[in-house]
C-alpha cells in the first residue's frame, strides 16, 4: 500500500506489557512482544499494511506509553489512519472501568500506575483524525465499553466523534481471560490477527481486508480455538475502515496456485487423501459458497497451504478439527439396520439355551439354601414338562405316519421324474415331518444347562436336610436299606414312566441322593 504526499497515511502504536516486577499478582507474559513483532512486520510490509510510521513499545511505564500514544495522534490529519494496539494485563477498578497493565502497574494503584481506558479516549477525542482503529488483546478488554458507551449514548457520540470514526476490537469480554499460546509464540486472538491481515481475512477476494472483516475472521477462529470471544463496537465509521492489503491473489488465481501446492504436497506423501479431495473440493467453492460455517473455516486454512513456511503438522490438526455441517451429531447418527437372520428348521422349545437371567436367578438359588432350592425345584418341574411335551407328541406322530420321516425323493413310493408335481400341501407335510424327526432325535453335543444343574443341586441341598429330620427315629440300619433303595427306584421309574412322572421322579431321586450325602456323612462321623 505505497504512499505519497497526496495519499492519507498511516500511523500505529504497538504496546506490549509482559514483565510487571511491581505486582506478584500479575503474572509475567510470554508473548506479548512477539505479538508487536508479528504485526509490525505484516503492518510496515508495503504490499500488505502500508503504515508509514510505526511506534512500538515494549514493557515501558505508563507514562512514556501514552505519550507515544499522543504523539501519533497529533501527528495525524483528518484523513489519515490511527491504529492503537496493547497487549498484556488487563485490569479493572472497582467501578469496572478498564486499566491496561505496564511495568509499574500496582493493583491498589491503578489510576496512577497502569494506562486507563478513559485516557486513551480522551486522547482520541482531541485528535483531528477521522479514522481510529483501538485493538486490546489482554484479560477482561471487553470492560472498554463502560468507557466509551455508558451514560447517554447519544450525548456520548456525537461528544467523542464529532464526524470521526472509532472501531474498536477487543480479544474478550468484560469477564473473560485471554489466552496465549505458547506453542505457537503468540496470543490466540493476536495469531489470527496476523493471518486475517496478511489476508485470510480477505473472505471475498476483492484485495481489501477491512476492520469489519478482520473481526469476523478472528472471531470465528477464535471462538473455535478457545473460551474466549472476541467482541467489537463500530461508532460512527462511515463507509469501511480499511485495515490492510490483502496478499492474496484474485480468487481464480488463488485457486489455481492452491490446487498446484496441494497437487505438490500431495506428491511428497505429507497429505492424506480425504484431506486432499476435501481441500480440492473446498477450492473449486465461489465466494457466496464460503461466507459461513464450516467452508468459511476451511477455506480460510487453504490459505496456509500458500504459505512457503507451512507447517504441515500443525496445518492437518486444524484442519481436521473443523466440524462439517453435515456431520450427524450423536442423537442424528442413524440406528443400525438389523442384520437378516439365516433361515433355519424350527427347534424344539428344550434347546434353547438359557438366558444370563435364568443362570444367575440359579445360582441365586443355589447359594440362598433351603427356601431356593425347592423353588428351583418346582421350576425343574414345569421345565421337564414343557421340554418332554414335544418330544412325545412327536413320538406319537412318528408311530401313526412313520412314512413322513423319509424324504419326499427318498420315500419306497416316490414317483417318477415325469409324474406331476406334488401338491403344496403335501410339501408343507413333509416340512412338518421333517420338523417332528428334529424334535424326536436326542440333542447331542448340546451346551451344558447349568439351569438343570444348579436346581438338582438345590434338591440335594433340600434332602440333606429334610431326609436325616425324617428318618431320626429309625435305626442307622434301617435308614441305609431305605435310602439305597429309593434312589434306585427313583432310576427306574424315570426310565420307565412318562414325561410328567419322570419330572417329579426326578426331583424325588435327587432329594434322596442328598439325603444319602448327609447320612454317609453323619456316619463317618460316629466312626
Amino acid at each position: 500500500m505505497s504512499a505519497d504526499a497526496n495519499q492519507p497515511r498511516r500511523y500505529g502504536v504497538l504496546i506490549a506489557s509482559s514483565r510487571f516486577p511491581d505486582e506478584p499478582k500479575l503474572k509475567d507474559l510470554a508473548c506479548p512482544e512477539n505479538d508487536v513483532d508479528g504485526l509490525q512486520q505484516v503492518l510496515s510490509d508495503e504490499a500488505i499494511g502500508g503504515f508509514s510510521e510505526l511506534l512500538v513499545v515494549k514493557n515501558e511505564p505508563s507514562h512514556a506509553a501514552l505519550r507515544k500514544v499522543h504523539q501519533v495522534l497529533r501527528k495525524a490529519g483528518r484523513d489519515d489512519f490511527v491504529l492503537i494496539y496493547y497487549a498484556g494485563h488487563g485490569k479493572t477498578d472497582l467501578a469496572g472501568r478498564l486499566h491496561l497493565a505496564t511495568t509499574e502497574t500496582v493493583s491498589d494503584e491503578l489510576e496512577t500506575t497502569s494506562i486507563p481506558a478513559q485516557r486513551i479516549r480522551s486522547l482520541i477525542d482531541n485528535a483531528r483524525t477521522t479514522k481510529v482503529a483501538l485493538i486490546l488483546d489482554c484479560c477482561y478488554s471487553g470492560a472498554i465499553e463502560k468507557t466509551f458507551l455508558r451514560g447517554d449514548v447519544e450525548d456520548q457520540l456525537n461528544l467523542m466523534a464529532g464526524g470521526r470514526g472509532t472501531f474498536i476490537m477487543t480479544a474478550a469480554t468484560d469477564v473473560q481471560t485471554a489466552r496465549e499460546e505458547i506453542r505457537d509464540g503468540f496470543g490466540i486472538f493476536t495469531k489470527h490477527l496476523i493471518d486475517g491481515i496478511r489476508g485470510a481475512a480477505d473472505v471475498d477476494g476483492d484485495g481489501i481486508v477491512t476492520m469489519n472483516e478482520l473481526y469476523d475472521y478472528v472471531h470465528r477462529e477464535v471462538i473455535a480455538e478457545s473460551h474466549q470471544v472476541p467482541m467489537k463496537w463500530n461508532l460512527n465509521v462511515q463507509g469501511e475502515m480499511v485495515i490492510a492489503q490483502s496478499s492474496h491473489k484474485p480468487r481464480e488465481a488463488r485457486r489455481a496456485a492452491i490446487r498446484a501446492r496441494l497437487f505438490a504436497l500431495a506428491d511428497q506423501g505429507v497429505l492424506p487423501d480425504m484431506v486432499f479431495t476435501k481441500a480440492l473440493e473446498v477450492s473449486n467453492l465461489s465466494f457466496q459458497e464460503t461466507r459461513g460455517g464450516a467452508a468459511a473455516r476451511y477455506d480460510s486454512l487453504l490459505d496456509r497451504v500458500l504459505d512457503p513456511n507451512l507447517r504441515i503438522g500443525d496445518f492437518l490438526t486444524a484442519w481436521l478439527q473443523v466440524q462439517p455441517d453435515d456431520a450427524p451429531g450423536p442423537a442424528e447418527k442413524p440406528a443400525p439396520k438389523p442384520e437378516p437372520q439365516p433361515q433355519s428348521e424350527p427347534q424344539p422349545q428344550s434347546e434353547t439355551k438359557p438366558q444370563p437371567g435364568a443362570r444367575s436367578r440359579s445360582w441365586s438359588g443355589l447359594s440362598s439354601g433351603l427356601s431356593s432350592g425347592l423353588e428351583s425345584g418346582l421350576g425343574l418341574a414345569s421345565g421337564f414338562t414343557a421340554k418332554m411335551k414335544p418330544q412325545a407328541e412327536a413320538t406319537t406322530k412318528d408311530r401313526q405316519k412313520p412314512e413322513s420321516l423319509w424324504p419326499a425323493s427318498a420315500r419306497p413310493e416316490a414317483k417318477s421324474a415325469d409324474d406331476p408335481p406334488k401338491e403344496p400341501q403335501a410339501e408343507q407335510s413333509s416340512e412338518g415331518a421333517r420338523t417332528a424327526k428334529t424334535a424326536a432325535k436326542p440333542a447331542t453335543g448340546s451346551a451344558i444347562n447349568w439351569a438343570d444343574i444348579a436346581t438338582c443341586v438345590g434338591w440335594v441341598f433340600a434332602g440333606m436336610i429334610l431326609i436325616p429330620a425324617a428318618f431320626e427315629t429309625l435305626s442307622i440300619l434301617a435308614v441305609i436299606i431305605v435310602m439305597l433303595g429309593w434312589p434306585a427306584a427313583g432310576w427306574v421309574l424315570m426310565k420307565r414312566g412318562g414325561a410328567r412322572l419322570n419330572a417329579v421322579i426326578k426331583g424325588v431321586y435327587w432329594v434322596g441322593i442328598g439325603g444319602c450325602v448327609a447320612l454317609l456323612l453323619a456316619l463317618l462321623s460316629e466312626f
